[in-house]
């Protein structure tokens, strides 16, 4: 069994760097050589069973022999052959190692040649040998290693396969029941509105009236739910609607004690938008490593609608800069002309004074003149 096991190992790793190889005894010892010549010349007598050693070459560009047959009948790569088709082939691997062996002087002056010329051969032990092949076969791209190492851990597989077995059991076994919800169809900008959603095995009008929800405005949909844990989430564009929670999780659908989840909604953009209404259904199972979950969706179209008000406000928001651009330019218009027209007001004013001023000068001149002579004469 250790003589096949050695001789599989060495077929494997050979698969990618060939030797020249053949059974130099029926011990089963191997002797590997870079050229046929030394390798028929190197002799038996460093390959006894008891010295458990194995002469390697240091190159690689060699041609392997006679272990193919072999390993293949212990790997079972092929069909066996019949008893007497393998001591034909036994006896004919015989003849040929037995017309290749040279004489006894050949032998020892092939040995006494320089490690250069012998193909720079060195000695291993056989559990050296063997950790090396180990090793060449894990970093190399054997047809066998890759096919092993292609295929998951049975492990794995089989934790896989009782994962989706289970996540199928329990998907199953989910209740099919009926989600509402308030999402309503047009909606008024900067109107804040409160919607409310709920799922239950069947939605009766007076499960409606037990929480407060006007049945006429209810949108019903099919889906599955857990009795032990839902969680219902409203969803929706940030840039189009403002969304603040007031009774969210994850509740239990108890049919004696149904629940609601809430949302006040404020539409922030005029247009089309959507609501999407998310069910969050929990899968709880001892088999399952992590807690699974399962969503549905529920999509809903809102027309958002404006008022005065509002558009004012968007108008504002929107051309504010040109707005405040626009009166800052009328503004100051008014002020530069403002200005302008009080400056020449007073200039107009002085003159007006200056020419009543030169006016009276002149008639107090004039009357004296008048006046002068006579006074001169009764004087």
């Amino acid at each position: 069994m250790e003589e096949a096991e050695t001789v599989l190992h060495l077929y494997e790793a050979l698969c990618h760097a060939p030797l020249l190889i053949a059974d130099t005894s029926s011990s089963g010892c191997l002797l590997f050589s870079s050229s046929p010549s030394n390798f028929a010349a190197a002799g038996t007598n460093r390959m006894s069973a008891s010295s458990n050693r194995i002469i390697l070459p240091r190159t690689s560009h060699c041609a392997w022999k006679t272990l193919t047959t072999r390993a293949q009948g212990v790997r079972g790569d092929f069909p066996q052959r019949s008893q007497a088709e393998a001591e034909a082939a036994s006896s004919s691997s015989g003849n040929e190692l037995d017309a290749d062996e040279p004489s006894s002087n050949q032998a020892k002056a092939v040995q006494e040649l320089p490690p250069t010329e012998t193909g720079e051969l060195f000695e291993t032990t056989r559990e050296e040998f063997e950790t090396q092949t180990q090793d060449s076969l894990s970093s190399s791209q054997s047809p066998f290693h890759s096919r092993e190492s292609s295929a998951p851990p049975p492990n794995s597989r089989a934790t896989e396969s009782t994962e989706t077995s289970e996540l199928n059991r329990i998907y199953e076994e989910l209740i099919q029941g009926e989600y509402f919800h308030t999402i309503p169809k047009d909606m008024q900008v900067q109107q804040q509105l409160v919607i409310e959603a709920g799922v239950a095995g069947q939605v009766t009008e007076q499960l409606l009236l037990s929480l407060g929800i006007n049945a006429t405005a209810t949108e019903i949909e099919r889906g599955y739910y857990s009795p032990l844990g839902v969680e219902i989430r409203l969803i929706g564009d940030k840039k189009a609607f403002e969304i603040e929670d007031i009774s969210t999780g994850e509740k239990a659908v108890i049919t004696k004690h149904p629940e609601s989840w809430q949302w006040k909604v404020s539409p922030i953009k005029l247009g089309k938008h959507i609501l999407r209404l998310e069910a969050k259904v929990f899968l709880n199972s001892n088999n399952l490593q992590d807690k699974q979950e399962k969503n549905f969706l529920s999509e809903s179209q809102v027309q958002v609608h404006g008022n005065l008000n509002h558009q004012i406000k968007s108008f504002i928001t929107s051309y504010w800069s040109t707005i405040s651009t626009f009166f800052a330019v009328i503004i100051f218009g008014f002020i530069g002309w403002y200005k302008s027209r009080f400056r020449g007001y007073h200039l107009s004013q002085k003159r007006i004074i200056a020419g009543k001023a030169s006016a009276s000068r002149e008639r107090r001149e004039n009357f004296l003149q008048i006046f002068s002579p006579l006074s001169t004469t009764f004087l």
